[in-house]
């Protein structure tokens, strides 16, 4: 009941991928990411209140305990209470990795559980972008955000890390 009270915000991807860390930052919650980076520091969907909205933090696709069919019934289940009032699906994946089999799975399976309403609310958020423009250089960055953009038709969004910025450098 709680989370239809504001709007909803869904941060999902691979384990490991930067979404505890982008929850941190856009509600000021410390302490949701682990210290050990070889274990998942996620276990179940969590909401923080950030107003105007609600970000709800969950476990990574392939977690280091191979939970995933559990996390996928909790997604599921959350998403019921989260569709109406459902503003944005945050898929988070490193820049510095390829778009791969696996990370279209990810994405398939969230447009099934979404009954293909998925696309006017996901963005691909890319973690890691200040190291990618780091190695690649601006032009990198944004022929990485070019070729997402692309195959996804999908927006996405380079992510800076903490301290650093969002950038709207995908709308340019």
């Amino acid at each position: 009941e709680q989370a239809m009270a504001k709007d909803n915000v869904l941060v999902v991807g691979k384990s490991g991928k930067g979404k505890s860390t982008l929850s941190e930052i856009l509600t000021g919650v410390t302490g949701l990411v682990g210290k050990r980076r070889t274990e998942s520091c996620t276990d179940r969907v969590t909401g923080y209140d950030a107003d105007p909205f609600r970000i709800f933090d969950t476990p990574g696709f392939g977690d280091s305990e191979g939970r995933d069919a559990d996390f996928i019934k909790a997604l599921f289940s959350s998403l019921k209470l989260l569709t109406d009032g459902l503003v944005v699906v945050f898929y988070v994946k490193n820049a510095l990795d390829r778009l791969d089999d696996a990370e279209l799975k990810n994405l398939q399976l969230l447009s099934e559980m979404f009954d293909d309403r998925l696309s006017h609310h996901l963005v691909i958020v890319l973690t890691h972008a200040d190291l990618l423009e780091q190695e690649d250089g601006e032009e990198g960055l944004k022929e990485t955000i070019a070729d997402h953009q692309e195959h996804l038709e999908l927006p996405v969004l380079p992510f800076y890390g903490r301290g650093a910025k969002v950038s709207t450098a995908a709308s340019e």
